[in-house]
Formats: C-alpha cells, structure tokens, sequence
C-alpha cells in the first residue's frame, strides 16, 4: 500500500507538472500546447499561483479543521493536499492540453485519491474535499484571469511572494 502511495505521489506531485512545464520535457512527451485564450507564458504563470492559492486553502484548511489521520500520525488530515495539488494539475493539463492528455491525468489523479484512502492516510471526505479545492482554485484561475483581458506578473523576493493582476478600464 506504501509503495502505491510513494509512486504515484512522485508521478503526480513531481513527474507531471514537470513534464508539462519544463521545455525540454514537455517537447518530447506532451503535444503543444493548445488554449485559444491564454498565452503559454501566461498559462505557466497561473498554475504557480494557482498551485500557491491551492496549498495556502488546504493547509489553513488542515490546521483549522485538526482532523486526526485514519492511521493516527498526526492531525493534519483533512483535506488531503496530495489529492488537491493532483486535481489541480489535472484539470491544467485538460484545459492546455486536450482531452485526451486530460483524461490520463484525472486517471493519475483519481489514482492519487484512492492511494490515499488505500494507505490508511485520509478518510474519502479528506480525498472528495481535496479534489474539489484543487479543481475550483485551477477554473478559478483559469476563467477569470484570461490573458485577452488580464495582464498577470508574480514575483518572489526576499521571502515574500507577489502577485499582480491588472485590468483594462471598462
């Protein structure tokens, strides 16, 4: 059960997003990229905050609620950010890439949940709960921020990271 977790932890958390944004990697596995609305360079820019917004909800959420884990290692169980960082990179590689590269990662990312509930360490509410945080901050990100619209920068500097959005006047 450890070694399904450790596996699929590393594919999802490390391998795909990797994959996706890296150039040398993304050219030998994943096609180019293909939103209409949303410049490459801007897409890139919206998963990072995208992934900083994802964290900061689920472990606030994580030291509110203070659930304790099903295998009793800690209280830091609901919601589970292993889920919630898949889901999220999943519904990215959907909406950049295509169906067919987003069907293979919602495949790893329901296979990410179930390793989860499987090794003991979340109950299914942690995992549903994870998956929702993930998929509404990546549409959050992705509707509202388009780059026809929306001019996006981030910056971090000197521990603090920065992120501004500037809009056209009406």
């Amino acid at each position: 059960m450890i070694i399904k977790s450790i596996v699929f932890s590393f594919f999802v958390l490390f391998f795909l997003p990797v994959s996706v944004f890296a150039s040398n990697l993304s050219n030998l596995i994943i096609p180019k990229y293909k939103s209409p609305t949303i410049r490459s360079s801007d897409f890139k820019k919206l998963y990072i905050n995208a992934f900083f917004t994802n964290l900061s909800i689920s472990y606030a959420l994580k030291f509110i609620t203070h659930q304790e884990r099903p295998n009793r290692a800690n209280y830091r169980s609901f919601p589970s950010a292993h889920t919630s960082v898949s889901f999220q990179t999943a519904v990215f590689v959907h909406k950049g890439f295509g169906d067919f590269y987003g069907f293979l990662a919602y495949t790893f990312a329901i296979g990410m949940a179930y390793s989860r509930v499987d090794s003991n360490a979340h109950d299914i509410q942690d995992v549903v709960a994870g998956a929702f945080i993930g998929s509404l901050t990546s549409l959050c990100y992705l509707d509202y921020f388009d780059s026809q619209r929306y001019t996006l920068s981030s910056n971090f500097n000197n521990g603090a990271y920065f992120l501004v959005v500037s809009a056209p006047c009406f």
